[in-house]
């Protein structure tokens, strides 16, 4: 492989750390997200609302899992909770 060559030739020279990257064979990603969204509108006139909305509590979860090739699965995980994290004001036009 000629990434592992180069990586091999500048560690005999010593030329600093390089670090060697694999070729990526296959990989995916999956994430998923919920919520509870809650929100207020009031009309203002025919046509024009002014909103409050936001999301008392969120929960997203996400896995990456990335094979190189000739080389083990890779596999990382989060998840996050989030309590109060999207409050929007919203001024609407209806037509």
């Amino acid at each position: 492989d000629a990434a592992k060559a180069s990586a091999e030739a500048a560690k005999a020279n010593n030329e600093g750390t390089v670090l060697y990257t694999p070729r990526i064979g296959s990989g995916q990603i999956v994430c998923f997200t919920s919520s509870i969204t809650a929100g207020v509108n009031y009309a203002l006139s025919d046509g024009l609302f002014l909103g409050l909305e936001f999301s008392p509590y969120t929960f997203t979860y996400t896995s990456l899992s990335v094979c190189p090739k000739d080389n083990q699965v890779y596999k990382a995980t989060a998840y996050a909770n989030r309590f109060f994290a999207n409050t929007l004001l919203k001024i609407g036009f209806r037509f």
